[in-house]
């Protein structure tokens, strides 16, 4: 599924929107892969989301997560992908390339449908809030590495 560019920038809007919600990033975040919490109680923050993510695919969140992060990796956390040259470019990303992105990688993770729309919201609102690095540190590897 593709969404036209007034649903994108439908999308957008309310991306922007929950991230003018919250307050700035979760410092133990930011201290990098070595020194970033694993206690889920961190993402306390991100409860909207967390909550948007559990109804609509019916999975804890830190799992579902973990998957989209596996699936994410190639674009968001490794050399070559379109967000990570942004982020190391920028230190930020397009809000709106991680809508183009990420709808491709939800749907390959089995999100469809009407879900697409309310999952790739508070997912973006996750990884561009808690910033590349971070989340790549904490939701890209697989469980067993």
């Amino acid at each position: 599924m593709e969404f036209t560019d007034q649903q994108v920038d439908s999308l957008v809007q309310d991306i922007e929107r929950q991230l003018a919600a919250l307050d700035s990033p979760l410092e133990s975040f930011h201290q990098g892969a070595k020194g970033a919490s694993s206690d889920s109680t961190d993402l306390d923050r991100y409860f909207e989301q967390l909550q948007a993510i559990e109804q609509q695919t019916g999975e804890e969140p830190e799992t579902f997560l973990q998957r989209f992060g596996r699936e994410a990796k190639h674009d968001l956390c490794e050399e070559g992908g379109m967000l990570y040259k942004q982020w190391q470019k920028w230190q930020d990303i397009s809000i709106k390339d991680a809508v183009a992105v990420f709808t491709p990688i939800l749907a390959a993770i089995g999100v469809t449908g009407s879900v697409l729309a309310a999952v790739v919201v508070p997912t973006t609102v996750i990884v561009t809030h808690l910033t590349v690095r971070t989340f790549c540190a904490r939701f890209s590897e697989s469980q067993s590495e």
